[in-house]
């Protein structure tokens, strides 16, 4: 169980075990978005309470793979064309980042 940032052993019982920082909740947010079974207005949201106003280059690159990582075709078609785009201006992070969420096997 969970309470903020926090992990509790038992309800009531207030121990921290293990407290998230944020490469941990955008690791946690990439496999939300990998699940076919949760729906695209969920994923969103959750996004968007977790990286927030967050303009650094991980929260970017998190970002970019969250959407990449969309099931639709509209999506993956997006994502595909800003790809192969020979005259893109997107840096190597960002392509990679949508790479590693335009492949996966769920």
């Amino acid at each position: 169980m969970t309470e903020g940032n926090i992990f509790v052993l038992e309800e009531g019982q207030r121990k921290q075990v293990f407290k998230l920082g944020q490469k941990h909740k955008y690791a946690i947010l990439k496999k939300m978005f990998e699940e076919p079974t949760i729906p695209t207005e969920v994923k969103l949201s959750t996004m968007n309470n977790i990286i927030g106003d967050d303009k650094s280059d991980i929260a970017e690159n998190t970002k970019e793979t969250c959407l990449a990582l969309i099931p639709t075709a509209e999506g993956k078609a997006k994502v595909w064309e800003a790809l192969i785009d020979p005259n893109s201006t997107e840096s190597i992070y960002k392509r990679q980042a949508k790479m590693a969420g335009f492949y996966s096997w769920k």
